[in-house]
């Protein structure tokens, strides 16, 4: 990977990281259940329930 791959990858990051800053708790559940992360309640799915320890502190 170059050097201005690795800058592409960070550039599309921080432009992700700004949008999921402006999302909705709807659109955020929406977007991690989309990526197979929690489940249409908002719940974790089975290989991310170890997650639940860190997001309830």
């Amino acid at each position: 990977m170059s050097e201005k791959d690795i800058q592409n990858l960070m550039d599309l990051a921080k432009v992700k990281l700004e949008e999921a800053k402006q999302m909705t708790k709807t659109e955020a559940i929406r977007s991690l259940n989309h990526a197979g992360i929690l489940t249409t309640k908002g719940e974790f799915k089975k290989d991310y329930q170890p997650l639940e320890e860190i997001v309830d502190k």
